[in-house]
């Protein structure tokens, strides 16, 4: 059976009972998008003998550039069961307690957006309107005094989280920054081990149901694909988004 075929496959022998399940998928595009929702569906979907296929076209490849996030990708790793230090090892990734804006407003401004907490409620109100009630009075609070997250980014030191909820660190979060074609090798590897299949076809075409949903894929070698759900994961290129359904 083709690579092409075997999500059509899946549709063979449903019952009347389980119709609608879905037993299929196809993404389309690889990258870090394509890739971060093959693993996370392969790894959502154990025992289901649900197909996933990934579709990449030969002609385009990932985008190389450092990709940076924030910190739902911490949580998103040990979602996966991923070593945290392997990943950071393999994808050579490096550490961040925020986001630095500089001249923000005006030139010469700079503004933090800080991953961890920062403040702390005084008789129960929350740390923000104690500081708008601080600048009203006519005083000037320096954000930094609040926030362990930007006054160790403004020094270029790194902290991990204490794991002791009283800590003076337990507030701290943190994300990454890393290669993004690393990445996207990365979880290649991590989503062929939990079965993703992977095919080269360029997508040009696709057919529609009478409904206007997508019914089967067409790729330039004439082949065709068929799924019961499909992610496009193509980028700005929106091959299923934009270029076939037209959504803008």
């Amino acid at each position: 059976m083709s690579d092409a075929q075997h999500i059509g496959s899946a549709l063979q022998g449903r019952s009347d009972l389980d119709g609608n399940r879905i037993r299929s998928i196809a993404i389309v595009g690889g990258g870090t998008a394509g890739w971060l929702a093959a693993s996370m569906l392969a790894r959502a979907l154990p025992g289901t003998r649900t197909a996933i296929t990934l579709i990449e076209s030969p002609e385009i490849g990932t985008v190389g550039v450092g990709e940076a996030t924030i910190p739902p990708i911490i949580d998103l790793l040990r979602f996966l069961s991923i070593n945290e230090e392997d990943f950071v090892r393999h994808t050579n990734a490096t550490y961040k307690l925020g986001i630095k804006f500089t001249d923000w407003m005006v030139q010469g401004h700079t503004y933090w957006h800080p991953f961890g907490t920062f403040g702390a409620a005084i008789n129960r109100r929350p740390f923000h309107h104690c500081w708008h009630k601080a600048r009203a009075a006519g005083l000037e609070p320096r954000f930094n005094d609040y926030s362990l997250c930007a006054a160790l980014g403004d020094e270029g030191k790194f902290l991990f989280p204490d794991r002791n909820p009283e800590g003076a660190a337990s507030g701290l979060r943190y994300a990454l920054h890393f290669d993004a074609i690393l990445v996207a090798r990365y979880l290649r590897a991590y989503a062929e081990r939990l079965g993703v299949v992977r095919i080269e076809r360029s997508v040009v075409g696709a057919t529609r149901r009478e409904d206007g949903f997508l019914d089967e894929l067409q790729f330039s070698d004439q082949s065709r694909l068929r799924a019961d759900l499909y992610i496009d994961c193509s980028g700005f290129r929106g091959v299923l988004i934009e270029q076939i359904l037209g959504t803008g």
